[in-house]
């Protein structure tokens, strides 16, 4: 047998024996790496993840499922429900338990009647969903076609019926522009809700008291933990957290004072206000052209939204609040507080039926050509001459008249509970310096005192600052929710918010209502027709918007031959009973010729409100058309 001697053994190189034990080292080395990682990794999974791991492995068994409260409802002062809460059924799918969805789509459209418009409104919503989300398919199933689902669930994994509240407003074409509507949860909407109390909700409000009301309508959402097998069957609720219940809500809104306002507006297009001026509680509130809140809920087709966004009538918009017009001559009876403040009320201007400045060539005419003659501010009011008013304006001047006016809420917010109403202008030097970089001309200064040019108002606006002459200068804010009922029912009342006494002297009420008292009563006063047969005295103001200039005596518009929509807008304002104010109602009729033509629609409401047995607003025929007086 071959044996090296001890010699031959000593004779190995001694730089392979270094090489090797390198290789050695190199090796253990990363051995040792390894199982360092290994072990780092396990403590990771074990330790630091292990919750993350262990809700992972509990969601393979258990769902957490919102529950959404169920939103408050809104009522009228009476207790009428004007938005409320029904039942429906959905057919819904997750797609986390569905293996081959074009084929079960296909079986469940042999169970129930599935539109194209269903798949593809579920497929855009699948997109951009969370596989784990119930994503609903079919809304509104009979109860026929939930039995049929419930048959054959057992072979249509991810398939469930949800039972879901739906909105509904009952007389929605009068409320819509108070009351509102909902509309489904946009991003915008993502950035300003609660997502925990919003979980499983998918509308918010989006208009009228729906929206400025969310909180209090909105409730919070609860959930359950439920167990389910592999097919994401429920076999049973492990626990419940309850959803609380949002709080009911009740207008100050009489429907049945809404209904009638509305129906007196007839065709028209315009909006109406009527308050109660010692409380400051909004008996109605109507704008025409309307809208079907309805129409934003679930089952209308998208064609029937998009005619209401773009229609040239604008039926979104709420004419009583958004809405501004130059107020007219129903500036007149606010302009006198201020003749009276700085001592020209008592003055008589001549009234030959134009007005000219000095040094200034055009001439402001008055609604009467042949002129009022001689005339006081008594009868200025009533007769509504434009020239004395022009003649007041010019001794005013644009700061005292904008200091007086603002006492009555011109160009501010009246402080409604309706985020998106209009301030209106009230202008001044400064502001047409801010708005158009020019300077004040004096000819405006004698526009404005006849309510035109740039000042604009809307209805609740003008109904507000006449609540505060019918108030005798007690300002009081504008409310439409008259209280809260939440769900243990306790009532929380709403009392009229008194915001000031107007900085008027006392004395100077009883010629100003007197005056527009006349406007209705008098024998020369532009509404006088009005006051046939009434049973109460009212006071009130008519206005009359021109829309198209008119600078030639020749140009006097023949309203028989004018097409409608170049008729001036009508306006009128008014409250009764005059010595004990239990109502005031602002009105405006687009093209609706004048204000004297209109009034006749507040009355009609006025009797509504005060008598037993109303009379029905006569706005037919060519009586309407053809009175121009202010």
């Amino acid at each position: 047998m071959f044996q090296l001697s001890n010699s031959e053994i000593y004779q190995v190189p001694i730089e392979r024996v270094r090489s090797m034990q390198s290789r050695v080292i190199i090796v253990s080395v990363f051995l040792i790496g390894l199982l360092f990682i290994l072990v780092g990794r396990l403590a990771y999974l074990q330790i630091v993840s292990h919750q993350d791991f262990a809700a992972l492995s509990k969601d393979n068994q258990v769902q957490v499922v919102p529950v959404p409260p169920v939103r408050g409802q809104i009522y009228d002062r009476n207790g009428t429900l004007l938005a409320g809460n029904e039942t429906v059924y959905r057919l819904a799918i997750t797609p986390r338990y569905v293996d081959d969805l074009d084929s079960l789509l296909e079986k469940i459209g042999k169970i129930v009647p599935v539109s194209d418009e269903d798949i593809s409104k579920f497929k855009r919503k699948l997109g951009v969903s969370n596989k784990h989300t119930e994503i609903v398919l079919k809304d509104f199933l009979s109860t026929e076609e939930v039995a049929r689902v419930a048959v054959d669930r057992y072979s249509m994994p991810g398939v469930s019926i949800v039972t879901d509240l739906h909105r509904v407003y009952s007389s929605s074409l009068y409320t819509s522009h108070v009351v509102g509507t909902l509309g489904q949860i946009d991003k915008q909407d993502l950035q300003k809700v609660d997502p925990v109390r919003y979980r499983g909700l998918r509308h918010v409000g989006k208009l009228g008291m729906e929206m400025e009301s969310e909180e209090i309508l909105v409730g919070s959402s609860g959930h359950n933990q439920v167990e389910t097998n592999a097919h994401g069957r429920k076999i049973r609720v492990l626990s419940r957290a309850m959803p609380t219940a949002g709080s009911d809500i009740y207008l100050t809104i009489d429907l049945d004072l809404q209904k009638f306002a509305y129906d007196a507006l007839g065709d028209e297009v315009g909006g109406l206000v009527a308050i109660e001026p010692s409380t400051g509680q909004i008996l109605a509130m109507v704008s025409k052209p309307s809208f079907d809140s309805n129409v934003f809920g679930i089952g209308w087709e998208q064609n029937e939204r998009k005619d209401l966004l773009t229609s040239e009538d604008r039926p979104l918009l709420n004419r009583a609040v958004q809405g501004q017009y130059p107020p007219g001559s129903t500036i007149k009876p606010f302009l006198a507080f201020a003749a009276f403040e700085t001592g020209i009320g008592n003055r008589k201007f001549h009234c030959p039926g134009w007005y000219q400045l000095p040094d200034y060539s055009r001439q402001f005419r008055c609604w009467k050509s042949g002129g009022h003659g001689y005339i006081d501010l008594f009868d200025a009011i009533a007769e509504s001459c434009d020239v004395y008013f022009y003649e007041l304006a010019h001794r005013l001047g644009i700061d005292e008249m904008y200091y007086q006016l603002s006492k009555f809420g011109f160009g501010s917010l009246t402080g409604v509970e309706l985020s998106y109403e209009s301030a209106g202008i009230l202008p001044s030097k400064e502001w047409k310096q801010w708005a158009k970089g020019e300077p004040w001309y004096e000819g405006e200064t004698l526009i404005t005192g006849i309510g035109q040019g740039a000042t604009l108002v809307n209805m609740l606006q003008l109904a507000h600052a006449t609540s505060i002459i019918a108030n005798r200068g007690v300002k009081i804010r504008p409310q439409l929710i008259h209280k809260t009922v939440d769900i243990q029912g306790e009532e929380y009342l709403h009392e009229p918010n008194l915001i000031e006494v107007i900085d008027v002297n006392e004395r100077f009420y009883d010629p100003v209502i007197k005056a527009m008292e006349k406007v209705v009563h008098g024998n020369r006063g532009t509404a006088r027709r009005l006051s046939e047969g009434m049973e109460y005295r009212m006071a009130g103001k008519t206005g009359t918007v021109q829309i198209v200039s008119r600078k030639k005596e020749a140009d006097r518009m023949d309203l028989k031959k004018t097409d409608k929509k170049f008729h001036p807008h009508g306006i009128f304002t008014a409250f009764a009973p005059a010595d004990n104010p239990k109502i005031v109602v602002a009105v405006i009729v687009e093209n609706g010729a004048s204000g004297s033509a209109i009034a006749p629609i507040a009355r009609a409401v006025i009797d509504h409100y005060l008598l037993s047995e109303p009379e029905t607003a006569d706005t037919e025929g060519d009586s309407f058309a053809i009175v121009t007086d202010h």
